[in-house]
């Protein structure tokens, strides 16, 4: 079996710290305005409170810094973030500032790599 035969077990992508927080404040505003009522949906918020955690730890140890640096997330986390910026896009964000391109930007990456799996 070589490589490519493996599934992969990881998205990973380059962020920074001003971008990380976007992608927080859209995580946070979700979380508060969402209620889960289907199975599908619970397992999305349980991803997704690991995905804030995960965020919050690697945000408070970079704090200050400008340099990018690599965040790896579950493919399911990276599906269930591609849904939770079309909603935050689409009904918190106007569509000319900067946390729109920002979430477009992810979105998009998201999107390309689960395509890759």
């Amino acid at each position: 079996m070589n490589a490519l035969d493996q599934p992969i077990q990881e998205v990973a992508f380059k962020i920074d710290n001003e971008d990380l927080g976007v992608l927080l404040f859209a995580l946070n505003n979700w979380g508060q305005r969402n209620i889960a009522t289907s199975v599908e949906e619970r397992m999305s918020v349980f991803s997704l409170r690991k995905l804030r955690q995960k965020m919050e730890v690697r945000q408070s140890q970079t704090k200050g810094s400008l340099k990018e640096f690599k965040l790896r997330i579950e493919p399911v986390q990276a599906y269930s973030m591609i849904n939770l910026l079309n909603w935050f896009m689409t009904y918190q964000v106007s569509p000319v500032s900067y946390e729109y391109n920002v979430c477009r930007k992810y979105r998009d990456e998201f999107h390309a790599k689960l395509l890759t799996i």
